[in-house]
């Protein structure tokens, strides 16, 4: 007890606060100094510590230190433990310090980088102006030691920008991409989501149609309106909204996926819950790979949709992991592994899903024609219920280990 008060008081003596000898407790800040570039490595750690008093007064002492010390804050980030590093990113994040935008960008293209510090660092993006964003994004794409992974996590943040600067580079990383590639199809992603948000992008939305034939065949403007009417205040004019733009969208799956990663809560919510209804998605394992990006990368509302589109979907075979692997965060893979390990003992549940659907398009007619009475009928139906019963014990652990892996990282998030 008596080494605790005595690290305590020393400290805020640190912080330069006074504290009375009676007092075990913290006393409150009545003027606190900026702390020196040789004081920083020992009060860094007090942002993780346990006692609430001792972290609020590190937190502020690094507040002050995080423009005139940030180079030397960057530096010692990565030796501090996840939650103070954490905190460190969301002060450096929101300063007015130059490399705040290289620090944010570098953090999201770490492969290793936990969900909280994607997320801090994609909102502070979006707090900054694209004119600042888009030279440090233009200097990493052209790195030729640039992994697959932070190339297409360049292409996340490139799409989040609507200037023709931005379009043109999206282009040309699309004319660069191997063709029908996971990488090809994540810079057509960007280029796709800065098409549906600038305001004046005709000529990009008319070749994306001419790529794709089964692209809405409407005016980029007329595209626009129908999403931006997802926000009207009225229930009923939604959902409306949202029928009137299933319609126009059919089936094209790479808007669906671009709407999914929109900023705007309402366009990802409506992509979402169209990619969880729609069955037949030729765009199986880039499915997979955006709904891993989002559980562990957007808010948290959009990152639990996510999941349950991932869990309406196919698992990934081996060889879809093989190509997912280098494009996806290390902590995603792992956890997709977990859940496919829970399978692996009990069958193959993209086949029993044929199965089954084969199973009852044979019983449908026999039924019609026969009824239940005849044995041939009977067999249908008993292959039918096996079949299905093996099912949903898949599926529940097909479920449940996304919920298990997934949704307990996402929540929290939140504490």
């Amino acid at each position: 007890m008596k080494r605790a008060i005595l690290t305590i008081a020393a400290f805020l003596a640190l912080c330069g606060v006074n504290v009375a000898q009676d007092a075990p407790s913290p006393a409150p800040v009545t003027s606190v100094k900026v702390p020196g570039a040789d004081q920083l490595e020992a009060l860094l750690p007090y942002l993780a510590t346990g006692v609430p008093e001792l972290r609020i007064q590190a937190e502020a002492r690094v507040q002050l230190a995080a423009k005139p010390h940030f180079d030397k804050l960057v530096e010692l980030m990565p030796a501090l433990q996840q939650q103070g590093r954490e905190v460190l990113l969301n002060i450096l994040a929101y300063t007015d310090a130059p490399g705040r935008v290289e620090l944010c960008v570098n953090t999201i293209c770490r492969q290793d980088a936990r969900r909280r510090e994607r997320v801090i660092s994609g909102q502070a993006l979006r707090t900054v102006d694209e004119k600042s964003v888009l030279p440090v994004l233009k200097e990493k794409l052209n790195r030729t030691d640039l992994s697959g992974y932070a190339r297409v996590q360049c292409y996340r943040v490139l799409g989040e920008m609507t200037g023709d600067d931005a379009q043109r580079l999206a282009e040309a990383e699309l004319a660069t991409a191997p063709v029908d590639s996971l990488q090809q199809f994540f810079a057509e992603d960007a280029l796709l989501r800065a098409i549906v948000a600038a305001p004046l992008a005709d000529p990009s939305w008319k070749r994306y149609q001419k790529r794709h034939p089964e692209a809405p065949a409407v005016q980029l403007a007329v595209l626009q309106q129908a999403l931006d009417d997802l926000a009207q205040p009225m229930a009923v004019e939604r959902v409306e909204a949202e029928v009137a733009l299933s319609e126009m969208i059919g089936r094209d799956f790479r808007l669906l996926l671009a709407l999914a990663r929109s900023n705007q809560a309402e366009r990802a919510a409506f992509g979402l819950a169209t990619l969880k209804k729609q069955t037949g998605n030729k765009l199986t394992l880039a499915t997979q790979a955006v709904m891993l990006d989002l559980a562990l990368g957007a808010e948290q509302t959009i990152a639990l949709l996510a999941v349950d589109v991932a869990i309406a979907g196919t698992p990934p075979s081996p060889a879809d992991l093989d190509k997912l692997r280098p494009l996806t965060g290390i902590e995603a893979i792992a956890k997709l592994e977990a859940v496919l390990e829970g399978l692996a003992e009990s069958g193959d549940l993209a086949t029993l899903r044929k199965q089954r659907a084969r199973a009852e398009a044979i019983l449908v007619p026999m039924l019609r024609r026969n009824g239940t009475s005849q044995g041939e009928t009977s067999e249908a139906i008993s292959r039918l219920e096996a079949i299905t019963a093996q099912l949903e014990e898949l599926e529940r652990r097909w479920r449940g280990g996304w919920r298990r892996e997934f949704e307990r990282e996402i929540l929290g998030v939140a504490k």
